[in-house]
């Protein structure tokens, strides 16, 4: 879990409690333990996110925000972006920019994940996969 803001404001949500296992979860933060949540410091972690994973996954971007910029920022460091085919104003966008679609199934809201693994396990799918020297 990567947090938006300084490690002491981090509390296990009540959701969670009753599953949570400390010998399961890391928690990290890059902000000063004190630093409180703002908003600037959630879109700098999500750059963090983007370039500790090897896929990234948009179901829906709006024109703006946080999911739409992490898209942007997913596809400036050359990480695969696959994108829902929901045709919202920010998954055009990401679409029209290099992301990959993914369909939905029409019986279900959830992405078809079959695609997005078969995608990564091919050699194309390897291939697309950057080789990162650095996370900035």
């Amino acid at each position: 879990m990567v947090l938006p803001e300084g490690m002491n404001h981090f509390t296990i949500k009540k959701g969670l409690k009753e599953v949570w296992d400390w010998e399961r979860v890391l928690v990290i933060s890059q902000f000063n333990d004190n630093a409180p949540w703002r908003a600037y410091q959630a879109m700098e972690r999500n750059k963090l996110i983007i370039t500790l994973s090897s896929t990234v996954i948009v179901i829906e971007a709006g024109e703006k925000g946080g999911t739409f910029n992490a898209g942007v920022e997913t596809l400036k460091f050359g990480i695969p972006l696959f994108v829902s085919g929901d045709l919202t104003i920010g998954n055009q966008f990401l679409l029209e920019s290099g992301g990959l679609k993914v369909a939905t199934r029409s019986s279900s809201p959830k992405v078809d994940m079959s695609v997005i693994l078969e995608a990564i396990r091919s050699d194309k799918g390897l291939s697309m996969l950057a080789v990162q020297e650095s996370l900035f």
